[in-house]
């Protein structure tokens, strides 16, 4: 087997998990617009204006997360095991760390909507929508 198709194999091994939670998570979202906007357009309206409230605090905490792949891959590359654990651990303390308050922020979701001039009624929806989806902030 020539190199290229063993580098290509070893490539794919690699990135197929990565492909497919990334696709799994955006059929979260998929599932959700369906399911959404069989009830109104202004349900729509207020889960899309939510959702980029949600996902804008999610990548302020996966930032902080995503710190955690080069230490990961420099340890595993060293043969640290015992590492890779510590840097796990740290993780899921700096995920609850920052992820609680995160998600504590999205019982904010109405005031700020209104700061910011969306409609008092869009807001209000979409404050509904964002309380049912905190909990998922510090696991996702």
């Amino acid at each position: 087997m020539s190199l290229v198709r063993r580098e290509a194999r070893k490539l794919a091994s690699l990135a197929l998990p990565v492909m497919a939670a990334q696709f799994g998570s955006m059929l979260l979202g998929t599932v959700d617009t369906l399911m959404v906007g069989r009830v109104s357009g202004e349900a729509l309206a207020a889960a899309a204006i939510a959702n980029a409230w949600i996902y804008g605090l999610i990548l302020i905490g996966q930032g902080l997360i995503h710190g955690m792949d080069p230490l990961v891959t420099q340890f595993h590359g060293a043969g640290g095991g015992a590492r890779i654990g510590l840097v796990l651990q740290r993780g899921l303390i700096v995920a609850a760390v920052v992820g609680i308050p995160l998600g504590a922020l999205l019982g904010a979701t109405e005031d700020f909507l209104l700061l910011v001039g969306q409609d008092p009624v869009l807001a209000h929806s979409a404050h509904r929508y964002a309380l049912v989806q905190a909990p998922s902030v510090p696991i996702f």
